[in-house]
This record gives structure tokens, sequence and C-alpha cells, in this order.
């Protein structure tokens, strides 16, 4: 009996509601989803639409940024040809030395409050100060705001005829809070030397006065004298307390540039005993600020580096008392034992070099590593090795064996030779090495040279290697050299070379940028003290017209302009045809633009 077949059940709709659901529901829901998209939509219209402006306005800028730039070019022109003349000139000097010595003396003062200020911000004021703004803050107002509103108060102040005393105390409330400014800024920063800041301008004020009476109007010999005598003690005081480090040589010669450069301003705007000379003391405090944020930024260690290297310094004239007070720097001499002077690692370290039998074991590289590979393992274990670190049995032979394995490695001249012949041109010294006995602890004597000339010590390359040491290190090492075999060098020294040469020789290139950067931007303020020569356009400050002699280009110079340019008119002249020609190039690149 044949059965009926089930009827399928109808496929259901992917519209179709569910049962039970609510149609209400189902409508908002599809509402809700219609609203999202229309607002993904609005929004997506209006990025691409601000997308479109940024787009339109990033190519206007650069189709006319060589235009902003030769502008830019036409307008510092003048201002930078005016720095250059005057930092070069070497006339006689009419600016009466009185002057030279209050504006001095005033800078010393204001130098001195600003760095007493900054010492209390590091330590008292920094977490009050930063509540209120952050270190990126404070350096645009010691650097930009700060000097920027002196600059116009002073100026009112003296268009005004103020006081002496109303100026003076602006300027040392500017002092103080740009200090303020600076410690915080400079909170966790510290440097393993600097110089006293107001002691350099101290004692230019004080030379300078016997320098006027000696010299007269020299000007070579009236800087020499007062900013030369200046930086020359600054120098002999950091190398008697130990302190002439890198950052101190590099602060006392910005401190005396800037000294300098200031004082040739003077020499060529300031000739009357009453004229005023606050902007100059101004432009003193300011460029001073500068330099020291860029050492701290250049050189400056944290807490922790600072702490150990205050350890180290601590102990090495610890080290130094106690030879001045045994006798000879022989007399620290002593039998080094195991954990205290040297580590078992260290025994095992110098072991193994002393058993390998070519430079590619010693440093533990193949003989395809490349230069870097090999720098890297040469540094890993000479750190370990240096007599410095290291006063393990035979560590002065292995240390010697790294140097000549670098020394060889690194040389692609000499790799190549030792890579063809390895080490058969050793063979002399081999065959003599046959007839000595035994050392007491197992080790024929070895030829770590491998029968290859070093151009360097082992000490040299491992100073070369890592930056070089500290001025007082090399005099020393001179001094002492006959006992370089014989008594132990300081440790403490090895660490403070680590921490000044770790990051290499780029950072000596950094510094080189840093300082033209310094300079670039004390010459601007420096520059507003004093106008240019001359103006292509007449105005207040430009009325009286003068002919070039050759061109006979128009120009515009001030009243006073024969008394102060009398004897470099030829100069200006051609300086005026060049800037008039230039401006000429700008309007036919003005003119081909448009």
């Amino acid at each position: 009996m044949a059965t009926a077949e089930p009827a399928a059940p109808p496929a259901a709709s992917p519209k179709t509601a569910k049962p039970g659901a609510d149609p209400a529901a189902a409508a908002a829901s599809q509402d809700g989803a219609l609203t999202v998209a229309a607002l993904a939509n609005k929004y997506r219209a209006e990025f691409e639409q601000t997308f479109e402006a940024f787009r339109a306005r990033a190519l206007k800028l650069q189709a006319d940024a060589p235009q902003l730039i030769q502008e830019t070019q036409a307008n510092v022109e003048p201002y930078k040809q005016d720095f250059i003349t005057t930092v070069q000139a070497t006339g006689d000097v009419t600016t009466p030395p009185g002057v030279i010595l209050s504006t001095l003396s005033w800078a010393t003062v204001l130098v001195l409050f600003s760095t007493v200020a900054s010492f209390a911000s590091g330590y008292l004021f920094a977490p009050i100060l930063g509540l209120a703004i952050g270190g990126a803050g404070a350096l645009v107002l010691a650097l930009g705001a700060l000097p920027a509103y002196s600059y116009y108060t002073l100026n009112q102040d003296i268009a005004a005829s103020a006081s002496d005393v109303t100026i003076r105390f602006r300027l040392l409330a500017a002092a103080v809070i740009q200090g303020l400014l600076v410690g915080f800024i400079l909170q966790n920063s510290y440097l393993s030397g600097a110089p006293i800041a107001s002691l350099i301008l101290g004692i230019a004020a004080a030379a300078y006065p016997f320098a006027a009476e000696k010299f007269g109007g020299n000007r070579q010999m009236l800087l020499g004298a007062s900013v030369g005598s200046a930086v020359g003690v600054t120098l002999v005081l950091g190398l008697l307390s130990g302190y002439l480090t890198l950052p101190y040589l590099l602060l006392s010669a910005l401190y005396g540039g800037v000294t300098a450069i200031t004082l040739q301003y003077m020499y060529k705007n300031v000739t009357a005993e009453t004229a005023p000379t606050y902007l100059y003391q101004l432009a003193l405090l300011v460029s001073f600020a500068a330099a020291r944020l860029v050492v701290h930024l250049v050189f400056g260690m944290g807490p922790e580096a600072y702490a150990q290297y205050k350890q180290g310094a601590t102990a090495t004239q610890q080290n130094r008392r106690k030879r001045d007070i045994i006798g000879g720097e022989g007399a620290l001499q002593s039998t080094p034992k195991l954990g205290v002077d040297y580590t078992q690692k260290q025994v095992e370290l110098v072991a193994r070099i002393r058993t390998c039998k070519d430079f590619y074991e010693i440093l533990q590289v193949d003989k395809n590593a490349s230069e870097d590979d090999i720098k890297r393992a040469y540094k890993k274990l000479a750190l370990q090795l240096h007599p410095d670190k290291c006063r393990a049995p035979h560590s002065t032979e292995a240390f010697s064996a790294l140097g000549s394995a670098y020394d060889v490695l690194s040389n692609e001249e000499k790799r190549h030779r030792y890579d063809m012949y390895g080490n058969e041109e050793a063979a002399p010294a081999r065959q003599r090495q046959h007839h000595h006995p035994r050392h007491g602890d197992g080790y024929f004597q070895y030829d770590y040279s491998h029968g290859f000339q070093s151009d360097f010590t082992p000490e040299e390359i491992f100073n070369m290697f890592f930056g070089g040491v500290f001025p007082d290190e090399v005099m020393r090492r001179q001094r002492n050299q006959q006992f370089r075999r014989h008594f132990r060098p300081r440790p403490e020294e090895e660490e403070e070379e680590g921490v000044e040469a770790e990051n290499g020789g780029g950072r000596y290139m950094l510094i080189i940028i840093l300082v033209a950067i310094f300079m670039s931007y004390i010459a601007p303020f420096l520059n507003s003290l004093s106008a240019p020569p001359f103006s292509l356009r007449q105005n207040s400050d430009y009325p009286i017209r003068r002919d070039t002699a050759n061109l006979r280009v128009p120009y515009f110079v001030q009243r006073d302009f024969m008394e102060h340019y009398s004897t470099e008119i030829r100069k200006i002249d051609k300086k005026v045809e060049e800037d008039y020609t230039y401006q000429l190039r700008v309007e036919c690149y003005k003119e081909q633009q448009q």
C-alpha cells in the first residue's frame, strides 16, 4: 500500500519576521540603522572636504616656498652682514672703559642671581612650577617670551627716561624669573663639570680697566686681556679642581665667545659715557642661559648616572689622598685578590684568550664577520679585560692580545694579509718560543701579535675606540708612563670615560650643529641692539640719501652715518650694490611666478 509523501514546509523568507517579533521594535531598529548610515556619510563628506582643504593649502605653500625663502633671505642678509662686519672689526676702540666696566659688573650680578635662582628652583620650587607649566613651556618662557617682554619694557623705560634703579630692578627680576625657569627645566639634568658663569664675567670686568690702561684702544689686546684672561683662569680652576671635562671646556668657550661678541657690539655702538647699556646686559643674561641649556641637552646625565659619576669621583679623590699620604703612586700597589680585584669569570676569560691560536678565535667571531661585528666583540671583551677593571693574572697579556686582534681585523689590508698567510709571518717568533721553558701555570709563551706590528698600543686602541679620555687623564698618563707596568690605574676614570663617550663620535657632530644653532640664535638678538648701516628704502630712521660710487645705486643712511662708517664707505657701497642686485632678482622671480 503506497503511502503519501509528507508535504515539504514552505521556505522561510529572510524578510519574514519571526513569530512573536514586535513590528514596532523592528521598525525602530531599521530607522536607527538608517540614521547611523546618514551620519557616517555626513562625517565622511566633511572629512574629505577638510582633507582637500589641507591638501590645497599644502600645495599652495609648496608653490610659494621658493618665494618665501627668497624674501626671507633678502630681509636677513643685511643683519647677517652687519653681524659679520661687527665681529670681524679690528679698529681702535673709542668706547669709554667705565661703560664697559659697569656693563660687565652688573651683568655679573644678573647672571649670579639667575644661577642661584636656578639651583633654588631645582631643589625647592620645581614641584610647584610643575603644577602650572611643563618643560617645553618653561623653555619657551625662558628663551622667548621673557627676553622679548624684557626687551620691550626696557626700551619703554629708556624712552621714558626712567630712573636707573627702576631699570636695574626690572633686569634683576627678569634674571631671577629666568633662573627659576632654567632650574625647572634642568631639575633632572647634571653635568660632570661646569664653570661658574658669573666668574667669567666678573674676571673680565675686573681685568678690563687694567687692560684699557695698558693697551689703550687696541681692540685685540683689550679682548684678549679681559675675556681671554677670564676664560684662561676658568680653565685653570677647572684643571686644579678636577672638573675640567668636555662640558666644562665647551661652556667656558661659549661664555667667553658670547662676552666677546657683546663687547664688539658695544665698541661699535656705545661711544658716550652716559649711553644706556641695559640691553647688552640682557643679551648676556639670555645668551648665558641658552648656552647652559644647549650643553645640558648634549651632555646632561640623569640622577642615577650622576650618582655613579659622583661616587667614582669621590673614590678617585680618596685614592689621590692615599697616594699623597703613603708616598708615591706605586704605594697603592698590592697583590690582586680573587673576588676583590677580579672575578672567576675574568680568570676564565684570560685563560681562554691565552690558548687561542688566531685572532678570530680571540674575538669569538667567524672569518666572514663584518666590521661592526668585530667592533661589538672588541667592545664587549675590552670592557671586561681593561686593566682598570681586571687585575687577574696575565690579564695584561690577554688585553694586549685583544688589542692586536682588533688592530689587525679592523684594518682591511692587514686582515687580508692575515687571511692569506695566517700565522706564517710569525714563524720566527714561534721558533723562538720553543726555546723558552714552560711557565709555572703550564702555558707556552705566546706571541699575541702573530707577527703583525700594531700601529698603536692596546691602551691607545681602547681610548680611540671608546672616544678618548679626559684631559687630566691624558696628562696623568703622560706624567706617569714609567709606572704603566707596575701600578693599577684608577678604575673610576674608565667609568667616567664610559659615561662621556657612550654615544661615540656622533655626539661631537651634534655639538657642532647645536653650537651653530646657538650662535644663530644670539646673532639676531644682538643685531636687534643696533640697526643695519643702510636701507634701500627711505624712512624716518634712514632719511639721508647716498649713492654708490660705482653703479650710482641710491640708498639711505642714518644721520650719524659718517661718525660710525666713515672708514668703511667703500665696503658699504659694495654691499649696497649686492643687495640691490639681489632684490632685483627677487622681483624678477616674483613676476615670472605671476
